[in-house]
């Protein structure tokens, strides 16, 4: 019978527990922590879909980061003329998938009075169009006319005939149009006498054109890169150096233990890119020593650089290296997120710089 009560005791106590428990603060609630698992969705150049990576917790909850566009593109500026917009042409080095945008509008004085090789008859390629030829006479000079292939607009070259019955001292030949890889030039000499001024035609040369230095990098290995800018008249590309040779400034220092390394100072004197590719490491005596820092105020207030590449071998950046870059958007890191976050980043290295992402691997 005491059994049965002590049975019936312990049970009114665990409602009464149970009420307590009920009649508590009702504002007390348990709060989801979100644990995320990452899915990396590689780009496809065949659907023109980007890159990224799903972060996605078992409650359903997903979002998305670190998009890589679709194509790897070749670009193209395509130089506006009388005729034709211009353009910037992009093609994918994967698949050729190819674009056209920043058009620009026609420049009425851009006029070409040479075919170029693209023109549709390639027997023409590089030769004049000629709209009439005046003969010299005993007192001036034959000239020949030649026309714009796109519009009306013409334009005169004087021949090299001189009429016998004139009798000028010539001074020397003075360059009118300069040649270049397209077009050939205008030389002009005048008489010391009378002032009279003769041209001539002169040869296109190898002397291009050329646009923006800009940073390639091959496969993504941070030593493998080097700068190409490319002829708007002929679409020639011109290979130049990589940093090693005098973009950037390194400084030599030595650990406790007497081994070596490289701190980046900033831009070599007189030298400044928008892409800043910061190599892993550099030769000395035929060994390789790394690059591990980046100096405090390496590259502060420079309104140039856009995008910055650092090598894993990086461990620090000091403080304002980075401080007031204002139009700095992006930093592309060989290695993995943690270990850029693992980089002792002394506090201000970025300090009033431009909103940027950080790309990872």
């Amino acid at each position: 019978m005491k059994r049965i009560f002590s049975i019936l005791f312990i049970v009114a106590l665990l409602v009464t527990v149970v009420t307590l428990v009920a009649c508590g603060d009702k504002t007390q609630q348990i709060v989801h922590q979100h644990v995320f698992v990452d899915t990396v969705v590689a780009p496809n150049c065949d659907t023109h879909s980007a890159g990224y990576t799903i972060h996605t917790c078992a409650c359903g909850y997903t979002y998305n980061t670190d998009y890589v566009e679709a194509h790897d593109y070749n670009t193209t500026v395509v130089v506006a003329t009388c005729e034709y917009t211009g353009y910037v042409e992009y093609e994918c080095k994967l698949c050729g998938y190819v674009k056209q945008d920043g058009f620009t509008k026609k420049d009425p004085n851009n006029h070409v009075f040479f075919y170029p090789e693209d023109y549709g008859n390639p027997s023409k390629a590089g030769q004049p169009n000629v709209a009439r030829v005046v003969d010299p006479t005993c007192k001036d000079y034959g000239y020949t006319v030649y026309s714009c292939i796109y519009c009306n607009a013409t334009t005169v070259f004087y021949e090299t005939i001189v009429p016998e019955t004139t009798d000028h001292t010539w001074g020397e030949w003075t360059s009118v149009i300069v040649a270049n890889c397209v077009n050939g030039g205008v030389e002009a000499r005048c008489c010391e006498h009378c002032g009279f001024e003769e041209q001539r035609l002169t040869s296109k040369t190898n002397s291009h054109v050329y646009g923006e230095w800009t940073v390639v990098i091959s496969d993504d290995h941070i030593n493998d890169f080097y700068e190409e800018r490319t002829c708007t008249m002929c679409r020639y590309k011109e290979v130049g150096s990589n940093n090693e040779t005098g973009i950037l400034a390194f400084e030599l220092r030595q650990n406790d233990d007497g081994s070596k390394y490289y701190v980046v100072t900033g831009y070599a004197s007189g030298k400044t890119t928008s892409t800043v590719v910061i190599p892993e490491y550099l030769y000395l005596d035929g060994e390789k020593v790394y690059v591990t820092e980046i100096k405090a105020q390496a590259f502060m207030y420079n309104a140039n650089i856009s995008i910055v590449y650092v090598p894993t071998s990086i461990t620090k950046i000091n403080a304002f290296a980075f401080s007031g870059c204002t139009k700095l958007v992006q930093f592309t890191y060989a290695g993995t997120a943690a270990q850029w976050d693992a980089i002792n980043k002394v506090e201000g290295w970025d300090y009033q710089s431009h909103e940027y992402k950080v790309v990872t691997k």
